[in-house]
């Protein structure tokens, strides 16, 4: 299983007593399923690629002027934002010489996917993360997932194993491509990990900070799920051995804002997000089948959908929660969401 970076491995307590109780076949057999993540049920219900996810709208949305020395990537790592979900909100603007005086759109709001007893859901097809705690608010942040070839998997599994400072062993993979690579990183300003690392289950693959902030918001991993130096901090004091991530593709998502309005949000296909990450103007792609996904969600409030505004924003999938209904004084008796959890 490949994967960008990996802590030693070590065997959970349950399958060192096994060995030295001798009972060599059971360790077998218990290694064997803590090194699968994901089996195919669960990754055919993770794939919301062809629905929409009805959740919960987080966040306000913002807005920044562009300053002479801004570039894209120097503002996504100021604000805490995806390099792709920055240039998809704001399609047109150049990476390295954005227009000084222009007003720059942040994606600051979201929709929360349903928790549905996860403490974390990894989205794939926003490139970001909600983790769920008990005593607070969602909690949202950037991601870089696995790139072309190195997919970072579907499915759900606990959080296995926490360690602050980690040290880095390169897989014999790295090792190929690079052979100058030395057999273990210290924890250091080298090391591609960061200070934090959350291992997923008994697997490789690892949810951590990394030594180079600018790449996030990207798909430039080996599967691994990379974040920020403050993000992984904050999670990794939040979030405890044993949680649950559940990682999921989700492009559509639906809620109802306090304002009673329907907010629909659509993140950019795989090859958009592509040409995004490189600095390309994005290919046509529009979400199809957007109206009668709606349908089957809105409830009472179908009636009240603008299906133009539905439209223009499965053309576009700029990412970000766009109003598809007006405003009301308050919420009708009756009106209510369906949810795709229950479809």
């Amino acid at each position: 299983m490949s994967t960008d970076v990996r802590i030693r491995p070590g065997l959970h307590p349950a399958l060192r007593d096994a060995a030295r109780r001798g009972r060599a076949l059971a360790l077998l057999v218990l290694a064997a399923i803590a090194s699968i993540l994901l089996v195919p049920a669960e990754v055919s219900a993770q794939d919301h690629s062809r629905d929409i996810l009805v959740g919960r709208l987080i966040g306000e949305p913002r807005s920044v002027i562009i300053r002479r020395e801004d570039t894209l990537i120097r503002l996504a790592m100021r604000y805490d934002i995806g390099f792709v979900e920055l240039r998809a909100a704001n399609p047109g603007v150049d990476v390295w010489v954005p227009q000084p005086g222009a007003r720059l759109v942040l994606p600051t709001m979201h929709i929360a996917p349903p928790a549905d007893g996860a403490a974390i859901i990894v989205n794939r097809a926003e490139l970001r993360l909600y983790a769920y705690p008990a005593d607070g608010p969602i909690w949202s942040a950037p991601i870089s997932l696995g790139r072309d070839g190195y997919e970072t998997p579907l499915g759900e599994i606990p959080i296995g194993e926490k360690k602050a400072n980690p040290a880095w062993y390169p897989t014999a993979a790295h090792r190929a491509e690079s052979p100058a690579l030395p057999r273990v990183v210290p924890p250091g300003p080298d090391n591609p990990l960061g200070r934090h690392a959350l291992r997923l289950g008994h697997t490789e693959y690892l949810l951590h900070g990394t030594n180079r902030p600018d790449s996030i918001g990207r798909e430039v991993s080996r599967g691994c799920i990379r974040l920020s130096p403050g993000d992984i901090a904050w999670l990794y004091d939040h979030v405890a051995r044993g949680a649950i991530v559940r990682i999921i593709d989700a492009p559509a998502k639906l809620a109802q804002g306090e304002d009673g309005r329907l907010y629909l949000e659509i993140a950019p296909s795989r090859d958009q997000v592509a040409a995004l990450d490189m600095g390309q103007t994005p290919p046509d792609d529009p979400f199809i089948g957007v109206e009668d996904m709606l349908m089957a969600r809105a409830g009472d409030l179908a009636s009240r959908i603008d299906w133009s505004e539905v439209a223009r924003i499965a053309r576009e999938r700029r990412g970000v929660p766009e109003p598809i209904t007006p405003p009301v004084t308050r919420r009708r008796p009756g009106a209510s969401l369906t949810s795709a959890s229950s479809g």
